[in-house]
């Protein structure tokens, strides 16, 4: 089961390039979030509601483009390996309507949809294609089981940042890392490479052929499962990353609400370590000039 879980095959497509082009009246902040698993006893519900509302409510100074990165339900069913049924608390029927609510909430915030292995439970048991019936209702582009995006972010003054941002629900790889750097050499190259599925958030910036390349992996909403326990998986850890985009600079940040905080001066550096306060500072410091200089 161990090995189903990690290593699993998508039976959705991989889908060709697309190309987006999005108008920004703040600074642009990908923000890649996934695995809700919605409607799982261990998931906390109350703080993705929160998050939303963050995403809904952020100042305009920032402009959210939301990736959903699958499993944003959590969608148990029989043929489902480990304790699936009995952890589940939202009915599997309804679970996918809740979840159409909450991203209604940030529709306009929204990019695209990508499929998770939750959701492709219901593809192999009946055919019904969750993440692109959640596309279709959103009016968002459905990302398949992933995707290379040609994106064109458009300031106010018309000025255009081209970044080419390579998304999948996961890939073969130990570790984080080594999971985004082999999607990056199979399917780059790309300016940022994102994951989700393991449930462990990750955030990391390395330059190849002297660009700059983010490669990041969500969190997740599910605190704890019985499967994942049994399994000795990795710990699950709340936290979905975000990039901020700077013309040719990009900051990555752990989790979105950092960024916004970060972004919006309401940033507190809370960190012992007076060498990483320093380069918090530091980061800080640059956006603030970033700011004051129009964003050039």
């Amino acid at each position: 089961m161990t090995i189903m879980m990690r290593g699993y095959v998508p039976k959705s497509p991989w889908i060709e390039e697309q190309n987006i082009r999005i108008d920004c009246a703040g600074i642009p902040l990908l923000v890649f979030t996934g695995d809700w698993h919605y409607g799982h006893e261990g998931t906390n519900h109350k703080l993705l509601i929160e998050d939303i509302d963050v995403l809904k409510h952020c100042p305009p100074d920032v402009s959210p483009i939301v990736f959903l990165m699958g499993d944003l339900i959590d969608n148990a069913i029989r043929s489902a390996p480990g304790t699936a049924i009995a952890e589940t608390v939202v009915r599997v029927k309804e679970q996918k309507d809740e979840v159409l609510a909450l991203c209604r909430e940030i529709d306009d915030k929204i990019i695209g949809v990508i499929q998770g292995n939750h959701e492709e439970r219901s593809y192999r048991e009946d055919d019904f294609e969750a993440s692109a019936w959640l596309a279709n209702e959103l009016g968002t582009p459905y990302f398949g089981a992933g995707t290379k995006i040609n994106l064109e972010l458009v300031n106010n003054d018309g000025m255009i940042t081209k970044l080419v941002v390579l998304v999948g629900h996961t890939y073969s790889g130990a570790g984080a890392a080594n999971k985004c750097r082999n999607f990056y050499n199979k399917r780059g190259p790309a300016d940022i490479v994102a994951l989700a599925h393991m449930h462990t958030p990750y955030i990391g910036s390395e330059y190849i052929q002297d660009v700059q390349r983010i490669f990041c992996q969500c969190g997740t909403y599910q605190e704890f499962s019985r499967f994942f326990m049994e399994n000795t998986l990795s710990s699950s850890k709340v936290a979905q990353p975000a990039v901020a985009v700077f013309g040719e600079e990009k900051v990555p940040f752990l989790d979105f609400k950092t960024g916004i905080n970060t972004l919006t001066g309401k940033v507190a550096v809370k960190v012992d370590n007076s060498a990483k306060i320093a380069e918090v500072e530091a980061q800080i410091a640059w956006i603030k000039q970033k700011l004051e200089g129009g964003m050039k």
